[in-house]
């Protein structure tokens, strides 16, 4: 008989273990995120890793992923590539093996980090916004909710043309973003019909009025700027102040630095900022419940010190996997690439995004292709208050 109760008692405390299994108690989610939370992108890392705690906050108090609450796990690789894969590599061979890792907060750390997750069949997301990196074929479970140059280089290349500027200086840093930048933002350009000067510097140079000058030197009748590294930002308007480029100039939406704050307002003359939505200040009273909640998530992490863009991607790469492995219903990988690729989204008024109105993949693109040019705007340049930019006066 007290064999028999003990059997009963072990069946029903598996029965329970079982129930507990499935509803994700005993094991978690395993988000991974490995980027720059130290060195020169740093503040983009840290901001970048509010975002996605602030996104799965907000999807672990809706259930989570599959029953399971998501664990973030965070990794510094101070925006090198060589230690983001060292740390990858080490996880792995001490057996961590992770649901999702959202690789690296600039495009060096992506491309160093794919191939591995690539072999190791690891679903892969990033806000980078390097070209490289989007190709399915090569890397078929990597996705990215991110801007998608290309659909920004269309806006501004319009904006400029109707503002009835001919010839474009363009100048950006040398770097992987850099290159997609220039790239996207040129052939946009030259699509739209204009005229492109392009010239480049280095995220380390503290003098950029050579580049600057040849670019003057062209005659050029507006200047657009791409600075992800905020100390470049104030650099490269002394640099136009210097050679008397007084041409109305453009910061992309690379920016994160407070321009206004920077630099003295004499440098501040035909300054703009071409930016999306997200990173305009907009008063409380005009915001969104979800975006006041995001809002929210974001503070509890410090001070903003970037634009809110990065959080808001982040959260957004979140909110898309969420939904991803959901329709799969599984963790496998093949299933969850389906899943990405053909994307169900809730009605307009119950999307969960912050930075675009919707995410979708196709089997040839795995970077947003739900991107409008109503997602940009084009503002004076002002103060940046709380990761958005307040239009000038």
């Amino acid at each position: 008989m007290r064999k028999m109760i003990f059997t009963i008692v072990g069946v029903i405390v598996s029965m329970f273990s079982a129930q507990a299994g499935a509803q994700g108690g005993a094991q978690p989610f395993r988000l991974l995120y490995i980027g720059a939370l130290s060195g020169p992108v740093g503040p983009v890392g840290k901001l970048l890793q509010a975002g996605l705690q602030g996104g799965v906050d907000d999807i672990n108090a809706r259930g989570g992923v599959l029953g399971r609450r998501i664990e973030l796990t965070s990794e510094d690789s101070a925006g090198q590539g060589s230690r983001a894969v060292s740390i990858l590599q080490d996880k792995l061979n001490t057996g961590y093996k992770p649901d999702v890792v959202v690789a690296g907060a600039i495009s060096n750390e992506t491309l160093a980090i794919l191939p591995v997750t690539t072999q190791n069949k690891i679903v892969t997301m990033s806000i980078t916004g390097t070209t490289l990196a989007n190709n399915p074929q090569l890397y078929p479970y990597n996705f990215h909710a991110t801007v998608t140059y290309s659909y920004f280089a269309d806006f501004l290349a319009n904006e400029l043309k109707g503002r009835g500027f001919k010839k474009i200086g363009l100048l950006t840093s040398n770097d992987a973003n850099g290159q997609a930048t220039a790239k996207a933002e040129k052939d946009g350009m030259e699509k739209a019909g204009l005229t492109v000067v392009a010239d480049t510097y280095a995220i380390t140079d503290l003098d950029l009025t050579a580049p600057m000058q040849r670019i003057a030197d062209a005659r050029p009748d507006a200047l657009v700027f791409s600075v992800l590294v905020p100390n470049a930002a104030p650099l490269i308007l002394e640099a136009r102040y210097k050679v008397n480029l007084e041409v109305p100039t453009f910061a992309d939406v690379n920016t994160t630095a407070d321009l206004a704050g920077l630099v003295a307002a004499d440098r501040q003359k035909n300054l703009f900022i071409a930016h999306m939505k997200v990173a305009v200040y907009q008063p409380p009273e005009k915001r969104s419940p979800s975006f006041g909640r995001f809002f929210e998530s974001v503070k509890k992490s410090g001070p903003i010190t970037s634009t809110l863009l990065t959080p808001a991607l982040a959260w957004d790469n979140v909110q898309a996997m969420a939904l991803a492995f959901n329709q799969a219903g599984s963790t496998d990988p093949d299933k969850v690439k389906a899943a990405f690729e053909n994307l169900r989204l809730p009605p307009a008024k119950d999307r969960p995004f912050m930075a675009v109105k919707g995410v979708h993949f196709t089997r040839t693109d795995h970077f947003n292709t739900e991107m409008r040019a109503d997602d940009f705007t084009v503002i004076p340049v002002g103060p940046r208050i709380e990761g958005t930019f307040k239009p000038g006066g």
